[in-house]
């Protein structure tokens, strides 16, 4: 009867040492996860200001790029412009004037108008010009030593579940950030797309000029 008691015994210290070693291991377990998470919020506040910051210099980039384009269409009116002008002006030099059409009437008596016309270009002859963007986990638990081991791994698992929401919308606005400037981002390329061809246009219209 005392082998058997001292058997039982024994098995009972072992079960409460095995109970310990199973709880610090919990206890460890849970602050580790609660320092990932931790660690996670961390990286996601960065990501978000970082992401933050690189929207509003893509911004600025877009903002600048429509005010290029401006500048590059009124380049192109004033080019234009210049191309009728210059035109216009070489026209008035071969047009011409009332006394030299008279010297020549008068040198030629003979010569008919229509002779006298059909000598000019067909622009002179009409007057034309060409212009060129889980909740924490719960429930019930087993409680093995129901010590203060136990009451900072509940405390642990409570932070855990509301650093997991804090992660999961931090994910959502990372995400909706991210859909937000790759629209940006095509809008830049569209524009400079756009910008280019608008300065090989001009450039034709400078060498024409």
């Amino acid at each position: 009867m005392l082998a058997e008691s001292q058997s039982s015994m024994m098995s009972e210290e072992q079960i409460t040492i095995k109970a310990n070693h199973v709880t610090n291991e919990s206890l460890e377990s849970t602050r580790r996860i609660a320092q990932m998470t931790e660690k996670c919020l961390n990286i996601g506040a960065e990501t978000i200001t970082m992401l933050d910051e690189q929207g509003e210099k893509l911004h600025n980039v877009k903002m600048e790029l429509g005010h290029i384009n401006q500048d590059i269409k009124e380049a192109q009116a004033n080019l234009n412009k210049l191309s009728s002008w210059t035109w216009k002006s070489f026209c008035s030099r071969l047009k011409p004037t009332k006394r030299e059409s008279r010297s020549k009437q008068a040198s030629k008596p003979k010569e008919s108008r229509q002779n006298v016309a059909s000598r000019h270009p067909a622009a002179v002859q009409k007057g034309q010009a060409v212009s060129a963007e889980s909740t924490a986990p719960s429930g019930p638990y087993i409680r093995i030593t129901n010590d203060q081991r136990e009451n900072e791994m509940e405390d642990n698992l409570t932070k855990l579940g509301r650093n997991i929401e804090i992660i999961k919308g931090q994910t959502l606005e990372i995400n909706k950030m991210l859909d937000e400037q790759n629209e940006t981002i095509q809008d830049i390329q569209n524009d400079v797309d756009k910008a280019n061809d608008d300065v090989a246009t001009a450039n034709k219209q400078a060498k024409k000029c």
